[in-house]
C-alpha cells in the first residue's frame, strides 16, 4: 500500500516544524492572517481572539508575540481607534507559508 499524500505532508511538516519549534501552533493562525490580508480584509488581535479555532486570549496573544519576534508579523495601530492594533503579514511570514505550500506539493507529487 502506498503512502497517502496527507501523511507525507504531515511528516514534512513535522521536519519543518522541528527548525521553527515555537511556530508549530501558530501556522493556522499566520494562514488566517494571509488570507484575509490577501481579501483586502484588516485583521485585528481581537478578530483573532474572537475566533474560537485559535485558542484562548492568552495563547492567541502569545502566539501573536511569537510570530513579531519571529518578523512573521508586525501589527500597527489602526488610525480609526488607536486602541485596535492591526496585524499584517511580512514577506519573511509569507515566504513560511510558501515553504509550507511547497512541502504539500512535494507530498502530493511524490
Amino acid at each position: 500500500m502506498k503512502t497517502l499524500p496527507y501523511v507525507r505532508f504531515l511528516n514534512l511538516v513535522r521536519e519543518l516544524n522541528q527548525s521553527t519549534p515555537t511556530l508549530e501552533r501558530c501556522i493556522s493562525l499566520l494562514a488566517y492572517v494571509d488570507d484575509r490580508q490577501l481579501a483586502g480584509k484588516p485583521v485585528s488581535s481581537t478578530d483573532l481572539v474572537q475566533k474560537l479555532d485559535f485558542g484562548t486570549g492568552p495563547t492567541v496573544y502569545k502566539k501573536i508575540s511569537q510570530l513579531i519576534d519571529s518578523g512573521y508579523l508586525k501589527s500597527t495601530v489602526n488610525e480609526d481607534d488607536a486602541r485596535v492594533k492591526l496585524l499584517h503579514i511580512t514577506p519573511e511570514g509569507h515566504a513560511l507559508l510558501e515553504r509550507y505550500d511547497s512541502l504539500m506539493k512535494q507530498a502530493l507529487l511524490s
